[in-house]
């Protein structure tokens, strides 16, 4: 049986996602997925147009990011609405989580980079 967690995005909406084991081989399906950590909190949210060559897990650009800051599992799910359904979700679960590991569509992302902030401005 298939461990599955649901995440709830900032508009109320719940997506359905399962335990991957990264050790397997993905298949060539459209999907959203997360880096968690053990009590399933997103650290990084993505989406693909083909998990097979986006391999979530230990080979994808923002895992060793992700793991840093507490990431242990991946979860994902199909998703076969097209692009703008799985950006659409994306970007609800960001706002609704504020995963550290993503810039885009977190909701403190444009307070860190305001032009004119910073040291040496």
């Amino acid at each position: 049986m298939t461990q599955t967690i649901t995440l709830t995005g900032y508009s109320g909406t719940k997506y359905e996602y399962s335990l991957a084991d990264v050790n397997n081989s993905w298949l060539k399906v459209p999907g959203n997925y997360a880096f968690v950590d053990g009590d399933g909190w997103p650290k990084y949210i993505g989406q693909t147009e083909d998990f097979s060559s986006r391999r979530p897990g230990p080979d994808h650009d923002k895992w060793s990011e992700a793991a840093g800051l507490g990431a242990t599992h991946v979860i994902a799910h199909a998703n076969h609405g097209g692009e703008m359904s799985r950006k659409v979700e994306e970007a609800d679960l960001i706002r609704a989580y504020d995963p550290p590991a993503n810039v885009q569509h977190r909701p403190t992302a444009g307070l860190l980079r305001r032009p004119g902030f910073g040291l040496g401005g």
